[in-house]
């Protein structure tokens, strides 16, 4: 049968009272996939079809790698509500605690560490799952010898609350005074059928689970409805250590908490539960997972404003939280280098262009050689036109020794090795009273006296 154009159905896996569970090749993923459809007697109801509409929409709004992925919902041409999910290999929690009775602590630990990410990611989006329970807790095999990945199934009576002023349109349709989900595991205020519950419920359930999982029995167990519901709800609360008494006292505290009949006196979150409870068994959280990166598709239009950020420059897509691509990465890393070289050099031509237009003229000390130059001044004009030799001994003014002067370089550097000295133009500073013509000695120029302006 060809549930969709792409889903082929291949073999039954399950049926129980809501429905049955077929595995698939899906012809679009070229893997296989599990649908599962409503129960035949409830294809008519519109709870059961509510319900299983509820089912795909919660689980696919929390989108936290440990909840089981939806790909696909609708009805069949027969009128037959489905849906289609990824196929999980491993055994649920309910079926190792059939097997092995208790969990070992360090497990124990891995177990409710995941699932913690997946039940803070659903109150974060003002959804309560209703239904924690063994049976609904599945154990992946991870490919590697003694380690798990916990996936959370079954939102099917999952409730939308209103949490951090956003509220979630996931309802369960249940009517206040009606009790659902697995009694054993139920809140006192849930198992009462109260309507204004919140995510607290579920962390009770947590603590139920745990105490079951440390010491290989149900905290409240009784053969009628009346009697189990009077031991959740009033009865003093078992101790773990009394059950198993190879674990620490701090156990018994840790789950009192746990399960306080006082809502307000419970743990806020299931990572705070999970946190408190390394810390009882006296041991850390597990290494691997407390330094695991949350992974999420971004949240829904409805409730944004209580999704979890990401870090700068982060991206997701289908459920893997990705890093920018390398090409932007190597353009933005080209525009820094281009950046980096260009502007320095532009802001050199600048300043360049703005010394060479407008240069200060330097005043030229009179030749020491000379009786009278205590009070002859020369000035120097780089950018003066050049004047010969010739024409420079037939002025009238007197001129002072240009090679005194410091000299300032406006040409390219000499080559290595060379010293080569730039000829500066003589500009004639003209002298209230004429002076002496200073004695001419040689014809060679003297070289100036070394100071901290000769850029030679």
């Amino acid at each position: 049968m060809m549930v969709t154009p792409s889903v082929k159905l291949v073999r039954p896996l399950g049926e129980g009272g809501m429905g049955a569970v077929w595995v698939a090749d899906h012809l679009a993923l070229r893997t296989q996939v599990v649908v599962k459809f409503i129960a035949s007697g409830l294809k008519g109801s519109k709870e059961a079809q509510e319900r299983f509409s509820r089912e795909a929409a919660a689980a696919s709004q929390v989108k936290s790698p440990h909840v089981v992925q939806t790909f696909d919902h609708g009805i069949t041409d027969d009128g037959v509500p489905y849906i289609v999910m990824e196929l999980l290999e491993g055994r649920d929690l309910g079926e190792y605690l059939e097997q092995d009775a208790k969990v070992a602590p360090d497990l124990v630990l891995e177990i409710l560490v995941q699932l913690a990410r997946a039940l803070d990611r659903a109150h974060e989006r003002g959804i309560i799952h209703r239904d924690i329970k063994p049976g609904n807790i599945y154990l992946c095999d991870s490919g590697r010898s003694g380690e798990v990945f916990v996936k959370l199934l079954d939102f099917g009576i999952a409730k939308g609350v209103d949490h951090g002023g956003i509220a979630n349109r996931v309802d369960s349709g249940t009517k206040t005074g009606s009790m659902i989900g697995s009694p054993f595991y139920m809140s006192p205020e849930q198992i009462l059928g109260s309507k204004d519950i919140d995510h607290r419920s579920d962390l009770w359930s947590v603590g139920v689970v745990a105490y079951e999982m440390l010491t290989g029995r149900k905290p409240f167990d009784a053969e009628t409805m009346g009697g189990l519901a009077i031991r959740i709800h009033s009865e003093p609360l078992p101790l773990a250590t009394t059950a198993n008494p190879d674990l620490p006292i701090a156990v018994d505290a840790w789950f009192a908490r746990a399960c306080a009949r006082d809502v307000k006196a419970r743990y806020s979150s299931a990572k705070e539960m999970t946190e408190e409870l390394a810390h009882a068994l006296g041991g850390q959280m597990p290494r691997a997972l407390e330094v695991a990166p949350r992974m999420s598709t971004g949240p829904s239009s409805r409730i944004s404003a209580v999704a979890p950020t990401l870090a700068a420059g982060a991206a997701t897509d289908a459920g893997v939280v990705r890093t920018s691509p390398p090409g932007r990465a190597r353009s933005r890393l080209l525009v820094l280098l281009a950046i980096i070289v260009f502007v320095p050099l532009l802001v050199y031509g600048l300043v360049g262009a703005f010394v060479k237009k407008d240069k200060p003229t330097a005043l030229v000390p009179s030749d020491p050689h000379s009786a009278a130059g205590a009070g002859a001044s020369a000035i120097a004009s780089v950018g003066a036109p050049q004047v010969s030799a010739a024409s420079a001994l037939s002025a009238s003014a007197p001129i002072a020794a240009v090679d005194s002067a410091p000299v300032v370089a406006t040409g390219k550097p000499a080559t290595h090795g060379t010293r080569v000295r730039p000829v500066a133009s003589v500009h004639v500073a003209a002298s209230a009273s004429p002076l002496p013509s200073p004695p001419v000695t040689s014809t060679t120029t003297a070289r100036p006296a070394t100071s901290g302006h000769d850029i030679f």
